[in-house]
């Protein structure tokens, strides 16, 4: 079955609306942006080859506190400028495949790990 509706996970949505201010509403466009375009590929690969390739996907944008945590540990000032500039996961998407081949195989192979 084709996933159409997307559930953004946030813990704790005003103290991370506050923490990103305006910031927060293009990660949100942005994942649903992605989330929208993996659909059409399933929907592509669905019709095409008769079967969904994705599993499932969830998406997260990095709670304020998770990420004020990582700006410190990394000795950056707490400040949204340096969470989208200097840290890569504010928004986070994880796509899940259905496996064909060994576990991995794609992923690794993709990396050039696997022949």
């Amino acid at each position: 079955m084709l996933q159409t509706k997307h559930d953004i996970i946030c813990e704790s949505r005003t103290t991370d609306q506050q923490f990103y201010n305006e910031s927060y509403l293009l990660l949100e466009g942005v994942i649903t942006e992605v989330l929208s375009r993996l659909d059409i590929i399933r929907k592509y690969r669905s019709m095409k080859y008769d079967k969904d390739p994705i599993e499932h996907c969830k998406a997260r944008i990095k709670s304020a506190e998770s990420m004020q945590e990582k700006l410190r540990r990394r000795n950056l000032p707490v400040t949204v400028e340096n969470a989208l500039s200097e840290i890569y996961d504010a928004a986070g998407i994880r796509v899940v495949c259905t496996a064909s081949k060994p576990a991995g195989h794609n992923c690794y192979r993709g990396k050039g790990l696997y022949p």
